[in-house]
């Protein structure tokens, strides 16, 4: 968790990295990567509740992680993905960020309402 928090901040500073391209493209930068970052907390709060919870009745689906992780597994695989969106975004031009952002958006949304089925609950609250 505090590795998710860590990338959600660090987001908001990345666009004042490059600092030459202008004020509106740097706040579109910073928003893309705040919104993907968001689906991508989200996608790892589901996924750490149904690992936290056996996967009863579930599994999962993405192959680099096999069936069944661990939470702690979890973790780590979603916060070395977080750490790869912030290099890779850092390393491209200013232009092609918002596509990198909007990529890893789309994919996490669609995964996030896939999990819905499953799920208990939206970005792993679950309500009693």
């Amino acid at each position: 968790m505090r590795a998710i928090v860590v990338l959600l901040a660090l987001s908001g500073c990345a666009g004042t990295f490059g600092r030459s391209q202008p004020p509106a493209l740097q706040h579109a930068n910073r928003i893309a990567l705040g919104l993907a970052a968001a689906a991508l907390a989200c996608d790892w709060a589901q996924t750490h509740s149904a690992a936290a919870g056996g996967w009863r009745g579930t599994f999962e689906a993405n192959p680099l992680m096999g069936p069944a992780p661990s939470p702690g597994e979890v973790s780590l695989y979603m916060a070395g993905v977080g750490a790869a969106l912030l290099v890779v975004w850092l390393t491209l031009p200013p232009r092609l960020r918002p596509a990198l952002a909007g990529g890893v958006l789309v994919a996490e949304v669609h995964t996030v309402v896939g999990n819905l089925e499953t799920a208990p609950g939206l970005c792993g609250v679950v309500r009693r």
